[in-house]
């Protein structure tokens, strides 16, 4: 008790604002542990964004709905991310998911639902209520061992009643939609329509523009498809060569005819996942030279994206590919390593430093590159480290550091030794929000020049 008084006296001599800026830092779980020291702090963490703003259920122990229940409340009728993800069939999820979507529709900004196919009628009455707020959409029914009747019914065309004025953003997984254009999807934007790698399609869905006609952004996902209703409609070709972006995952079989029967190559981004050889010069086709290739991380661990920008066009092109294509003995790594005439035609080359180890051996040859921009893409309170692996870039006339964080440091020796596996020429250095630590003069004397350009308070090395 004398414990807890002199925690009670301490923070009420403190400021609110402290005390909310600092839980702000907390997580969760942290932020119950702190709403039980005494009231003071229960009412800053309870009321705090972090606490209530996102709600997951991913089971249905006591301990996950009672908490999805105390960070609804406290949100107070506050815009809120729900994600729910259990494929189980569970008496639960009838008795009190579905119940809490429905309690929770009209605050949503954020909806996520995957849940097992055998709930979905209950699913789409709990979803047939306004949502005033919600942005982003998500929908999955999973249906497991085998598909079962319910993935064959169609969508509810009375979702949200009709309203859904923010909604933007829209992921329908393995979903048929019903015979007349859903009113709360008509806004959208953007859209994910995703099947199965199983899946076979005779025709193109053609649909898809009269159920969201101010799309800008469409990422198609499944298995073949075979456009037997092509020639496609004028209407449905304009309607497509108004998009912004389009992803393209499916079957390498099934690639080319996209290509063939819509005008991608009008569009200004365009990705393809895992692409052949094939597919990898039908989607490069309309871009020409100089190019500006940029490689990045995606869903680190799982995949990494590759760059192509065309400066004089703005267009760009991605693929997608997977860290499994990419280790001792593999045959997947993407064709595009092997065309040294491309390599050749780089104004730029940008690869974050997790990947360079990585896709060291595949990398083709950079004799020719002009400037080599090097994200470090790991952060650390120390000195991160710099790729080991020798990358041969002898003509480069800058090199750039640049940090994927606020900022990080690097170690001097570090970089001199980094710097003299790529080129023995003096060449410009470009400091990104980095910092360099050591001895400084030496670096000076490496480089022609160093530029810092970034917010830090960092005067030019001479």
């Amino acid at each position: 008790m004398a414990i807890a008084g002199l925690y009670g006296r301490g923070i009420r001599r403190l400021p609110v604002e402290l005390f909310t800026r600092t839980l702000a830092l907390l997580e969760v779980q942290t932020l119950l542990t702190a709403a039980r020291v005494c009231h003071e702090w229960r009412i800053i963490a309870l009321d705090d964004p972090n606490f209530w703003r996102i709600i997951r259920i991913d089971n249905t122990s006591p301990r996950t709905l009672a908490l999805a229940d105390l960070q609804l409340r406290c949100s107070r009728a506050r815009a809120v991310d729900l994600y729910i993800d259990y494929r189980q069939q569970d008496d639960l999820v009838e008795s009190r998911v579905v119940p809490f979507i429905s309690k929770a529709l009209s605050t949503c900004r954020w909806l996520q639902v995957k849940l097992e196919s055998l709930y979905r009628l209950q699913v789409e009455k709990a979803l047939s209520s306004p949502a005033p707020f919600l942005e982003t959409f998500s929908l999955l029914y999973a249906a497991e061992p085998l598909p079962d009747l319910h993935l064959r019914l169609p969508l509810s065309s009375e979702l949200f009643a009709g309203t859904a004025p923010k909604l933007r953003s829209i992921r329908l997984h393995s979903i048929i939609l019903p015979m007349k254009p859903i009113a709360a999807f008509l806004n959208a934007q953007e859209v994910f329509w995703v099947h199965a790698a199983s899946t076979y399609q005779e025709e193109f869905p053609c649909y898809l523009f009269e159920f969201f006609p101010k799309l800008k952004r469409l990422r198609m996902s499944g298995g073949e498809c075979y456009f037997r209703n092509a020639p496609l409609p004028t209407t449905v070709l304009q309607a497509f060569s108004r998009l912004e972006y389009f992803d393209l995952e499916f079957k390498e079989v099934a690639v080319p005819l996209f290509f063939r029967h819509l005008p991608i190559h009008d569009l200004p981004d365009v990705l393809v996942a895992s692409p052949d050889e094939d597919a990898i010069y039908l989607t490069l086709d309309p871009l020409r030279s100089p190019f500006e290739l940029s490689i990045y991380d995606f869903e680190p661990g799982t995949e990494f994206f590759i760059s192509i920008k065309c400066g004089q066009s703005n267009r760009t092109r991605y693929f997608a590919e997977r860290y499994a294509y990419y280790v001792t003995g593999s045959k997947n790594a993407s064709a595009l390593f092997e065309n040294n005439e491309i390599a050749a035609q780089l104004a730029s080359f940008r690869i974050q430093a997790s990947l360079w180890s990585m896709l060291n051996p595949w990398l083709f040859s950079l004799l020719g590159l002009p400037i080599l921009i090097v994200e470090l893409d790991r952060w650390s309170p120390d000195a991160v480290a710099l790729p080991v692996e020798p990358l041969a870039c002898p003509n480069i006339t800058t090199l750039v550091l640049q940090s994927k964080w606020d900022f990080v440091s690097v170690n001097a020796g570090d970089l001199l030794e980094f710097v003299d596996r790529i080129t023995l020429k003096h060449v410009a250095l470009h400091l990104r929000g980095v910092v360099i630590r050591g001895d400084t003069a030496s670096i000076a004397a490496r480089f022609d020049s160093i530029e810092h350009l970034d917010l830090l308070p960092a005067v030019a090395l001479k």
